[in-house]
């Protein structure tokens, strides 16, 4: 199966493909999980990493079912030889959207911009 690249839109908070559903017109029918890539400027994903339910109910993310409870965003860890994204950096989030309204999200900053520490 060759790979393919998800079709982003543009939106207010920044970038977002949704792999399941229309995120306009919400999901229709029994498509779970339901699952939105987001790509977001620095300061868009630090709105996002403070409360991500809230982020997700502003955003209208899932319309139709908004998330409920969603674990904290799991990001690259802190450590010797890891490298950390430098101030300013975009990044890409997944969330999961799985019943009765939970989600878990993961993040990764762009890998073009590191610092080399």
């Amino acid at each position: 199966m060759a790979w393919m690249h998800p079709d982003w839109e543009d939106v207010e908070c920044g970038q977002i493909s949704s792999l399941c559903g229309n995120p306009d017109t919400g999901h229709e029918g029994d498509d779970w999980p339901r699952v939105v890539v987001l790509h977001l400027s620095a300061e868009e994903f630090d709105l996002f990493d403070h409360n991500p339910v809230e982020y997700a109910r502003d955003k209208n993310l899932f319309p139709g079912q908004p998330i409920m409870w969603m674990a904290d965003c799991a990001k690259p860890p802190l450590g010797i030889g890891i490298p950390r994204a430098v101030p300013g950096t975009a990044w890409t989030v997944t969330i999961i959207h799985a019943r009765p309204s939970s989600a878990a999200s993961a993040a990764v900053p762009d890998e073009s911009q590191f610092d080399a520490d």
